[in-house]
């Protein structure tokens, strides 16, 4: 896990060095650089944003999963994209919410388009639209 991250890091770190390279020969200032991830892969956005953001990076497409976000249906946990979303601006980074992953009491599976209930994934979509407007860029 420890590897991945660095690596992670690296990676970030690289494209922030060659996007300010190129941002500056061209005579750009904003930054083209995002990156894209999996919200389970990293629990800890307060330690990895900061180094995302001075990398480079202003733009973060990564949002928790309906299950996670939704445990049980009508009962919403918003922690942890409360976490990101405030993470994500003390950093100046602008977040693409992607919306997706089942819920079990759903029933279907995790990762499997189309839902299996589409009325439950239509009232996660609006209370996590509701509750994040204006705070996720899409």
């Amino acid at each position: 896990m420890r590897a991945a991250r660095y690596a992670t890091f690296i990676l970030i770190a690289t494209a922030g060095v060659l996007g300010v390279a190129g941002r500056e020969a061209c005579g750009q200032t904003a930054s083209p650089w995002g990156v894209s991830s999996s919200a389970s892969g990293y629990g800890d956005h307060a330690e990895w944003l900061p180094k995302a953001a001075a990398a480079g990076v202003r733009t973060v497409r990564l949002f928790p999963e309906w299950g996670a976000l939704e445990p049980k249906k009508g009962e919403f946990q918003w922690q942890s994209a409360d976490t990101l979303v405030g993470a994500a601006s003390a950093n100046r980074i602008e977040l693409e919410a992607v919306l997706m992953g089942g819920a079990r009491w759903a029933g279907g599976k995790p990762h499997a388009f189309p839902m299996a209930n589409l009325a439950d994934w239509s009232d996660f979509v609006a209370a996590a639209a509701g509750r994040y407007r204006g705070k996720v860029r899409r």
